[in-house]
């Protein structure tokens, strides 16, 4: 699907093309982007890897446009994996800005919006990426502070009951900020090559604040992935343990349910052993299992083992 955006007080939808406008492509179905290929000529090399979902970030140039590839996070419903990145290629030269992006995300949806809260006008393309890369940076520390929620409920009830779905939950939120964490590293690493390739100023507040929300977000997303570790650590060693107290105490009732069976074995045999003739036999046989059964069981429990 192409869409158009035309810069007024922000960027607002517009229904057909003109110069200066925000040309985005969702989907980027084949038909659509050999339209714009043809209608901008559009290097062919810059278009090579446009369908390779995993690109990361990155800047590169062909007869004097420029495409940036950046990452940025999405939130996919309906899936174990509730939250992944995805890559926007965003190509520009002079006045015409082409965003190209697999699949919708909320951080674009927000940007517009916020531009037009902002009222932002006379935008170059340079100021446009840096803009982008903040916003994604914003998202991702949204979609974190989400896992971290919940994370605190999952955490909350495998007190009480740890359950193989709810491991499987926690893992893939593990996934997902290990997702997060390589693209927001790429992100940084991307606005600092920008700084020398767009020549943008470093002193600037735009600048200033995009680099800022990048490391806040890096940061924000390495501790709760390092605090998510650690509670699956946690949680792994108190599943290993409660195993061992189960085996433990079985292992305690075999000992102890062992010594009247092996009374009862001695005395089940088909032999002479004095006491057939006695009435109080059985009694005295039962006192002797129940005695020794008495004492396995206080030794036990005085180890601790019950």
């Amino acid at each position: 699907m192409i869409r158009y955006y035309h810069l007024e007080d922000g960027f607002s939808p517009a229904e057909n093309y003109k110069e200066g406008d925000w040309i985005h492509l969702e989907g980027h179905e084949k038909k659509e982007l050999e339209q714009m290929a043809n209608q901008f000529n559009i290097p062919a090399n810059l278009l090579a890897d446009i369908y390779d979902i995993d690109e990361r970030p990155r800047v590169d140039s062909e007869q004097g446009w420029t495409l940036v590839i950046i990452r940025t996070p999405r939130k996919r419903d309906g899936l174990k994996l509730h939250f992944a990145t995805v890559p926007l290629f965003l190509i520009f030269k002079e006045k015409t800005f082409i965003s190209i992006c697999s699949y919708p995300t909320e951080a674009l949806t927000d940007f517009l919006a916020y531009s037009k809260t902002k009222k932002i006008n006379n935008i170059t393309a340079q100021e446009l990426v840096v803009h982008l890369l903040m916003n994604a940076a914003v998202w991702f520390m949204n979609y974190t502070k989400t896992i971290n929620d919940e994370t605190s409920k999952a955490e909350a009830q495998m007190l009480h009951n740890i359950r193989n779905d709810d491991l499987q939950k926690l893992m893939h939120w593990e996934k997902s900020l290990v997702y997060f964490e390589a693209a927001l590293r790429g992100n940084q690493i991307l606005l600092d090559k920008l700084q020398n390739y767009l020549q943008l100023d470093a002193n600037s507040g735009l600048y200033t604040d995009a680099r800022t929300e990048l490391y806040q977000a890096y940061e924000m997303v390495l501790i709760y992935h390092n605090t998510l570790k650690g509670t699956m650590t946690t949680f792994s060693s108190v599943i290993s343990n409660n195993v061992n107290l189960v085996m433990k105490r079985m292992t305690a009732l075999s000992l102890i349910l062992m010594l009247p069976t092996l009374i009862a074995s001695f005395y089940g045999m088909n032999l002479i052993n004095h006491s057939e003739q006695s009435q109080w036999a059985f009694l005295i046989i039962c006192g002797i299992s129940l005695l020794l059964s008495g004492c396995a069981f206080w030794i036990l429990k005085h180890k601790k083992w019950l």
